[in-house]
């Protein structure tokens, strides 16, 4: 019984726990039918909460400048976001107003996690450096490291 009990231990913490999914969530809360942004739930399943990164641009898309370089294939400044959400109704905690919260505080929670966001080139370019980009090379990132 013991030698099962060691056995049993030994997998579990040697094993991933980290459990990434890409989500599907309307660009503008106004039209929520059109779900073209992806983030990326970081969940642990011994925790009740969850994290949930993004990459979206920092400038104001509603100014005509701004759509006007990004649709021409300029880069503008990006960002990354981190929300910290009750695993029960992710999708509803994502549809209201969420704190941000700070990059660093994933380094508590993970470091490997935070390196790997930490790493990604926050230039936003709507055609090749965008939150699907962004979502591919976390994913990719957890799979390359078992993480």
């Amino acid at each position: 019984m013991l030698l099962l009990y060691f056995l049993f231990s030994f997998f579990y913490y040697t094993t991933s726990i980290i459990k990434p999914k890409i989500i599907r969530t309307p660009l503008y809360r106004s039209i929520p039918l059109i779900k073209m942004h992806d983030m990326v739930i970081l969940e642990n399943p011994e925790l009740n909460n969850v994290f949930v990164v993004d990459f979206s641009p920092v400038e104001d898309i509603s100014k005509p400048y701004v759509l006007f370089r990004m649709f021409t294939g300029n880069n503008i400044k990006g960002k990354l976001r981190v929300f910290y959400v009750e695993k029960k109704n992710i999708i509803n905690e994502l549809g209201k107003t969420q704190k941000l919260h700070d990059l660093n505080e994933i380094k508590n929670y993970n470091m490997d996690i935070y390196n790997i966001i930490n790493n990604w080139n926050t230039s936003f370019n709507v055609y090749n450096h965008n939150c699907k980009d962004f979502s591919k090379y976390l994913i990719k990132s957890f799979n390359l490291l078992k993480i």
